[in-house]
């Protein structure tokens, strides 16, 4: 089984919400609010029989702890509480121009194809997207974090000149588990 068009809309408005924007929730905490960061992001991909998506920041060595941190606080509140109100418009908004521009270039016209042709049972129209778009919710966002994010599943890699130690190994596996 596929993962559905209609998820991969609501990934993309999670993704848009959480750090996929400059107005996103962890880029204006980490990098606006505290300057914690260079640069937050996420990224998300689909498959046929599941998706994935991860969160990234560039963080210089004294501040990745505080960072970890603020970003599993975060997660976890995203995750309970869901997002505004604002929040959904705004990435819906995001969404529903970004669908209808896509077409206005023959490199996005051709990524946008290749996509459906590869993943999906049709090539779906910009319009008929954003019919997709404007039908997320709160509910469809929260009914999509249950079926499909699996805090258990979540991993972590650090690249950089950390130390490879089992003291570190523990230390930052025990902020995951404060995740569950």
């Amino acid at each position: 089984e596929s993962f559905p068009y209609s998820e991969k809309i609501i990934q993309g408005i999670i993704r848009s919400i959480l750090a996929g924007l400059h107005s996103s929730r962890l880029y204006r905490l980490l990098r606006e609010k505290r300057g914690l960061v260079y640069d937050v992001g996420c990224v998300t991909d689909y498959y046929q029989n599941f998706g994935t998506a991860g969160i990234y920041f560039q963080v210089a060595r004294d501040n990745l702890e505080e960072v970890l941190q603020l970003v599993i606080k975060e997660l976890k509140t995203f995750l309970l509480n869901g997002p505004t109100e604002n929040e959904i418009d705004f990435a819906k908004n995001y969404a529903t121009n970004r669908a209808l521009m896509s077409f206005d270039h023959p490199g996005t016209i051709a990524s946008w194809i290749e996509g459906d042709l590869l993943w999906e049972d049709k090539i779906y129209l910009p319009e008929e997207a954003v019919k997709f778009i404007e039908a997320v919710d709160l509910d469809k966002i929260k009914k999509f974090f249950e079926q499909h994010w699996d805090l258990k599943k979540v991993n972590l890699v650090i690249q950089g000149p950390i130390e490879d130690s089992r003291e570190n190994r523990e230390k930052y596996e025990g902020y995951l588990r404060h995740m569950i």
